[in-house]
C-alpha cells in the first residue's frame, strides 16, 4: 500500500487485494491506479453520505433560492472516475472477459473465479 493514503481509502485497498490479490490480475505496475480508483471510492463514500444527510437541494449563498446540491457534482465525477479505474483494473465483469494470463499459462482469475485459488 502506497504511504500517505487516507484511511478510508486504505479501506478500500484492503477489500480489493483482499478480494483480487490471489488473481494474479493485479500487479504492482498498477499500484498508481489502484490507489487512484481507492481514493475517489473514499471521496465518492463521504460525498454520497454528505448528500444524502443535506439532499438534493440546498440554499444559494447569494439568492437564498433553492439550487442542486454542489455534492452531485462531486459523487457523479467520483462515480465515473470509479467505474473507469474499475474497468482498467479489470474489477469488472465485462473488463475481465479479455483478460488472458501469459501463453501456456493457466488464467489466475478464471482459476479464481471458479475457486480453486485463494480465497
Amino acid at each position: 500500500m502506497p504511504p500517505g493514503m487516507a484511511e478510508a481509502a486504505q479501506k478500500v485497498w484492503r477489500r480489493q487485494l483482499a478480494s483480487l490479490g490471489a488473481t494474479g490480475v493485479l500487479t504492482p505496475v498498477d499500484g498508481d491506479a489502484l490507489r487512484a480508483y481507492c481514493e475517489a471510492v473514499a471521496r465518492y463514500e463521504q460525498a454520497a453520505e454528505l448528500l444524502d444527510a443535506s439532499g438534493p437541494l440546498v440554499r444559494g449563498a447569494r439568492s437564498g433560492d433553492l439550487v442542486k446540491n454542489p455534492l452531485h457534482q462531486i459523487v457523479r465525477d467520483d462515480a465515473m472516475l470509479i467505474r473507469l479505474f474499475a474497468r482498467d483494473l479489470g474489477f469488472l465483469p465485462s473488463a475481465r472477459e479479455g483478460l488472458r494470463g501469459p501463453v501456456g499459462e493457466a488464467d489466475p482469475l478464471e482459476a479464481w473465479l471458479a475457486g480453486t485459488v485463494g480465497g
